[in-house]
């Protein structure tokens, strides 16, 4: 999976795990979700989009790219996850996979090959034997550790194909700025970089349009999508638990469309 000519550049506290780079040493499990109390959304496999959509807001977001990505949404200000209550629990019945497979991830390096690594942040690798292996005794990586791997392999794939679609909605006109708007202490603010489908151009597509569109998993997608949108209100409710008992009596709406008082943007997370 990974030697001395393949290594991927990674990040401070990104380990590639090899023989040589964790041999002695074991790993131990985050208890919380401490690590994901920042994040204000989620990238979501296309395998994820049914289950997530059931329990969270769904939403398309560009990456650094420019690209259309999936979303869980999960909170309305920069750095803000409302899902993650003060003792680092979850407060969702569905996790993103991206959390479920934490602390590992996986890197892509120059020969596009994906390296298992370990984000060591939270200072999680110990120097003995006294937590969860790597490897096996014959050096070949732990059944959890290959559990992992191949799960993390499907995810990558699975973003892959959730991007593929968003693209054909997008070409197709059927994605459309999604504007939130939480009234505060009686003053609206926007919440903007998320985006929706329009369900009303899916309507306008031709037959083979639409036919096409399904046959490529995008007609799922779409309605998945809208669908969730109706668990925004668990969000806001979890913000007025998150703010307390004070400024929780200030927000009084939630409310999609267009407003022309202050944003805050999320285009640049």
């Amino acid at each position: 999976m990974s030697d001395e000519n393949n290594q991927a550049e990674t990040p401070t506290g990104i380990i590639p795990i090899a023989p040589e780079t964790v041999t002695g040493k074991t790993w131990s499990k985050i208890g919380s979700f401490w690590f994901a109390a920042a994040d204000t959304a989620c990238e979501l496999s296309l395998s994820e989009a049914s289950k997530a959509a059931a329990n969270l807001p769904m939403a398309f977001m560009r990456n650094d790219k420019g690209d259309f990505t999936l979303v869980s949404v999960q909170g309305f200000q920069p750095q803000e996850n409302v899902l993650v209550s003060a003792d680092g629990q979850w407060h969702s019945n569905y996790v993103p996979a991206n959390y479920r497979f934490h602390p590992f991830v996986l890197v892509q390096n120059e020969q596009d090959q994906l390296i298992l690594c370990f984000n060591n942040s939270h200072n999680q690798i110990k120097e003995d034997s006294s937590a969860e292996p790597f490897f096996s005794d014959q050096n070949e990586l732990s059944p959890l550790i290959k559990q992992v791997f191949d799960g993390l392999v499907e995810r990558w794939n699975g973003l892959k194909q959730a991007q593929s679609i968003a693209k054909l909605l997008d070409e197709l006109g059927l994605i459309v700025p999604w504007d939130i708007t939480m009234e505060i202490q009686g003053e609206g603010v926007r919440v903007q970089g998320f985006y929706r489908i329009n369900e009303q151009k899916i309507a306008e597509l031709s037959a083979n349009q639409l036919v096409n569109l399904r046959d490529k998993g995008g007609l799922a997608l779409a309605y998945c999508q809208m669908i969730s949108m109706n668990h925004l209100s668990y969000l806001k409710r979890m913000k007025a638990e998150m703010a307390g008992s004070e400024n929780a009596a200030g927000i009084t709406d939630l409310k999609l469309g267009a407003s022309n008082d202050d944003s805050l943007n999320f285009d640049n997370l």
